[in-house]
């Protein structure tokens, strides 16, 4: 079977532009969720922020194949003092929605994090809190996937290999996964990884053997990973630089291009 994989260090709203039409069969994706996080500095604001996810989604329409999907983790940023009080449904959903408004909202699954304990409600969970002010911090988070929508074309079929304990449990939109736990340090950034059986289900659901599998928030390429264990071809897109030997011994073992300058890509 004929597999590639690339990692691609830069932007991926520059990267995405060289991807050819309709190739990709499914995106999955952790983005930045703007809550201060080191690797979130180069926005300015939550303007910035939108504009940015905004731009990357928009170039989905033009590269995932008919039927394909674009799967998005998102957290619910009540726990985030500065936005106590509005939900995910308010602050997210609406616009992601926007930015895939030629895809089909196709499924919505609450991922239990398994009794995550949110460190934003330390102080409300302590004992000498005696104001009466408990508050239920949401221990999950989003998945949501949207279907491109290409009617009249007749929708294809796939090679799924999916056992029948997995299409049952997996068609159950609340799939607790445990979240990863301890989160490493790379030259002073803090990771957040994203746990590879989240990747491992949608690739499984979505896509057969040699398709290709696309990240545009890489982190530490888990999805090429798990998409290599799997039998399909990766690109992986990531911004901060410091990630690169990381990423490669992560990977160690995987037959990976890595492009250092998105530039290099357009000169083959």
């Amino acid at each position: 079977m004929n597999m590639s994989h690339e990692v691609i260090f830069g932007d991926s709203r520059e990267v995405l532009d060289q991807i050819e039409e309709e190739s990709v069969s499914l995106m999955v994706t952790s983005p930045p969720y703007f809550v201060g996080k080191e690797y979130e500095s180069y926005l300015e604001d939550e303007r910035a922020y939108w504009y940015m996810l905004g731009d990357v989604f928009h170039s989905m329409e033009r590269i995932i194949e008919p039927y394909g999907k674009v799967v998005i983790n998102f957290p619910d940023r009540y726990a985030n003092a500065k936005l106590l009080g509005y939900p995910v449904e308010v602050l997210y959903a609406h616009w992601f929605n926007e930015m895939l408004n030629t895809f089909d909202l196709w499924a919505r699954i609450i991922w239990d994090k398994n009794r995550v304990f949110i460190n934003g409600a330390t102080h409300l969970a302590a004992p000498s809190n005696k104001t009466g002010q408990m508050r239920v911090a949401p221990n999950w988070e989003y998945i949501f996937v949207w279907r491109k929508h290409s009617q009249p074309q007749a929708v294809p079929k796939k090679a799924i290999e999916m056992t029948r304990e997995e299409r049952i449990a997996w068609t159950d939109s609340i799939w607790t996964i445990d979240s990863v736990t301890v989160n490493e340090k790379e030259k002073g950034f803090k990771l957040a990884k994203f746990p590879e059986e989240i990747p491992y289900r949608f690739i499984k659901m979505y896509t057969e053997p040699g398709d290709l599998v696309l990240d545009p928030f890489a982190g530490s390429a888990t999805v090429t990973k798990v998409a290599n264990d799997l039998g399909r071809s990766s690109i992986c897109v990531e911004l901060n630089p410091v990630m690169k030997d990381y990423i490669k011994n992560y990977l160690d073992g995987v037959d990976v291009e890595y492009v250092h300058d998105p530039s290099e890509r357009l000169e083959k």
